[in-house]
């Protein structure tokens, strides 16, 4: 029986191989929950890619490391 999960699991992995938008995985070392050799490298094949941004930060990332992803952000939209 497929479920609601699966299929946004689904749903995300075909947009994580899509190559109609660029992806990058970019994680916080030091992520509690969601440890970057677990998660961010099941992330990092998703997608296809060969990197994992790794930053000094946890769970919320985005407040800890914000100037740097939005470097990482600039250079991906540049190509």
């Amino acid at each position: 029986m497929t479920t609601s999960t699966d299929v946004v699991a689904d749903h995300r992995a075909a947009g994580l191989a899509s190559d109609r938008y660029p992806v990058q995985v970019v994680w916080g070392t030091r992520d509690p929950p969601l440890k970057v050799d677990i998660h961010g490298e099941a992330a990092r094949r998703a997608a296809g890619i060969d990197t994992i941004h790794r930053l000094p930060g946890k769970h919320f990332l985005q407040e800890d490391q914000a100037p740097a992803i939005a470097d990482l952000v600039a250079g991906i939209t540049r190509g």
